[in-house]
């Protein structure tokens, strides 16, 4: 009986020592699965500006902020919570010019380190604000051929609190750091 026991025994063991690894094995897989997070391209963002554009006064440099105004999930996880603050910098500004062409500001977005511990890389998306075309160019262009051709486009002007949806151009890797 005693040989009996001591026999079981030590199967137990073995059994054990082989699932041991197994199991801990699955928990790392687990572990890269969840580091290994992509915010799909197309997504869209609603957003806020937290800062005042003007094609007329900013510059190439300047610094932007924008306000996540509803969290993003991905397999219902939310990955990015609501009033998260992403920050960026534009990339280009250009005021309205002669032949209706509008003001253009373009403001590329930064890598954001997450207070979970996760990094979003965001690929420098660019959001891009424009100037609408200026209506009495277009009616002179259209009563009088080629005689909007003078007129300015309009420049952007953005006020601090103007929401806005943004879809993301590329996926968006979220990994641990």
């Amino acid at each position: 009986m005693h040989k009996f026991l001591c026999s079981l025994l030590s199967g137990l063991l073995a059994v054990a020592a082989v699932c041991l690894p197994i199991g801990s094995s699955v928990a790392a897989e687990q572990q890269i699965s969840r580091t290994g997070i992509t915010i799909p391209e197309d997504t869209v963002l609603q957003l806020e500006l937290m800062n005042f554009l003007e094609s007329k006064r900013n510059k190439v440099g300047d610094t932007v902020s924008v306000k996540l105004l509803e969290a993003v999930s991905v397999a219902d996880e939310v990955i990015i919570p609501k009033g998260t603050v992403l920050e960026g910098y534009l990339k280009k500004v250009q005021k309205g010019k002669l032949l209706s062409q509008k003001g253009v500001i373009r403001m590329r977005l930064k890598d954001y380190y997450l207070p979970n511990g996760y990094l979003l890389r965001l690929n420098n998306e660019e959001i891009k604000f424009s100037g609408d075309m200026n209506y009495t160019s277009l009616a002179a262009g259209v009563a009088v051929p080629f005689a909007g051709l003078a007129f300015k486009g309009k420049n952007v002007s953005c006020k601090p609190g103007m929401q806005f949806k943004y879809k993301l151009a590329h996926d968006v890797a979220v990994e641990r750091y």
